[in-house]
């Protein structure tokens, strides 16, 4: 009979894995602001599910002269088995456990591998933490860069929740400094539908903001610069007078378009994406489509999925479906200018007609929608095709350019109108 092999188990390098998360995972150490935020999200809001009528809060506390940086929530708190389990092991994760699993359509984060890139900025972590309804007064974990870490019982009370203490690198003392730390939290959490604040001296300051652009009546007259105001800030509300929804409840989907006037530069860089209310990415891969090259877009979904580093979105179903949604709500809005604001429309057209054309010969369903809002050179003049198509049930195409400008004045002659096909 054979000898079975002998089972063994792999062996982590951290330093190893630290340096692929550095590198190859995260595209700026930037994003252990969102992590240690998305935690404490993620914390508050399984404590909801428990307690409906819990506010929540996360507050960050950069302290210069320490070199420290300190983030607070009063979310649900670890017991000392999901201590081990979620912070002491590479891809452990709170948000498979049983008692959050109500919660978890809800939850952003979901990998259990957003502590470690605390390690990017710091070579030690300590969390302090506290489950909500247990007797304990609280655990502390230790965490080292080295691989190494170590738990040990409280022998005083702490209030519940988790306070999560970094001791920054030398090279990341940036992190200590509050002006810092709260772009940071601004630009990841300023959606978030909970207070995230950075202390700043004595006095904490909001992070966030109470209002989203999709909540502006964007039917008033300041509803553009006032949403515009909400998503980017006040430097940038006055560049935009006209937006529109981007809306699908069926879902998961709200934001709105602002239209860019006389260009923008790169607009595939101007759209923001969150993921219930967490920034994920400037665009992400296709999901706003090359077309809309004549607006700036925000959008929110409780649907997409992000991918481990949080910095973009899987492109399964769900990507699709939110990418089509998207789609007919740009649509619509330039349907609704061909009735109300024809001259708008014509300038968008304009600038962006090539595109448009190009798009609509490659995609059938976008030639379908797009079709009766283009112009064409006829006999009688450039006439938009869904104002020809109302009057008339035959087109009649010549080829080529030269063979236009030869039948043309016989067309005229006849009374019929031909299209200039070149």
């Amino acid at each position: 009979m054979t000898k079975p092999d002998q089972i063994e188990r792999f062996q982590v390098d951290l330093k190893g894995v630290m340096e692929v998360l550095a590198k190859h995972l995260y595209s700026s150490r930037d994003v252990f602001v969102r992590e240690l935020l998305q935690n404490g999200v993620d914390a508050i809001t399984a404590r909801r599910s428990v307690e409906p009528e819990h506010t929540g809060r996360v507050t960050f506390e950069p302290d210069q002269r320490a070199c420290v940086l300190t983030v607070t929530d009063d979310g649900v708190g670890l017991t000392e088995a999901q201590i081990r389990s979620a912070l002491s092991k590479v891809g452990g994760s709170t948000k498979r456990a049983d008692r959050l699993e109500a919660a978890r359509s809800s939850l952003i984060g979901q990998f259990g591998i957003g502590m470690l890139s605390c390690f990017m900025v710091a070579e030690e972590i300590v969390v302090l933490t506290r489950a909500v309804g247990e007797e304990s007064p609280g655990f502390e974990w230790i965490g080292r860069s080295d691989g190494t870490y170590s738990v040990r019982r409280l022998d005083r009370a702490i209030e519940p929740g988790t306070r999560v203490v970094l001791k920054l690198m030398d090279d990341a003392k940036e992190y200590a400094r509050p002006k810092r730390v709260r772009e940071l939290a601004e630009r990841f959490g300023r959606m978030l539908p909970i207070s995230v604040q950075v202390q700043e001296g004595r006095y904490p300051a909001e992070a966030t903001c109470w209002r989203r652009p999709w909540d502006v009546d964007l039917a008033e007259p300041s509803g553009a610069s006032e949403a515009a105001d909400i998503a980017w800030g006040w430097s940038e509300s006055e560049r935009y007078d006209v937006a529109f929804p981007i809306a699908d409840k069926r879902a998961g989907l709200r934001g709105v378009g602002f239209l860019l006037r006389g260009g923008g530069g790169d607009p595939s860089r101007l759209h923001r994406v969150y993921i219930k209310g967490m920034f994920v990415a400037e665009n992400s891969g296709d999901l706003i489509p090359e077309w809309a090259a004549f607006c700036r877009c925000v959008i929110d979904s409780d649907r997409l999925r992000p991918t481990a580093s949080r910095e973009s979105v899987y492109e399964d179903k769900v990507f699709k479906q939110t990418r089509r949604s998207i789609e007919r709500g740009l649509i619509a809005f330039l349907h609704r200018l061909s009735d109300e604001d024809p001259g708008l429309l014509r300038a968008i057209l304009d600038e962006h007609e090539l595109c448009f054309r190009r798009v609509a010969i490659e995609d059938n369903r976008f030639f379908d929608s797009i079709i009766d809002l283009l112009e064409f050179e006829t006999s009688e003049g450039w006439v938009r095709m869904g104002e020809f198509r109302r009057e008339h049930t035959t087109i009649r195409v010549v080829p080529t350019s030269e063979q236009f400008r030869l039948v043309a004045p016989l067309a005229r002659l006849r009374g019929q109108v031909v299209f200039n096909g070149g």
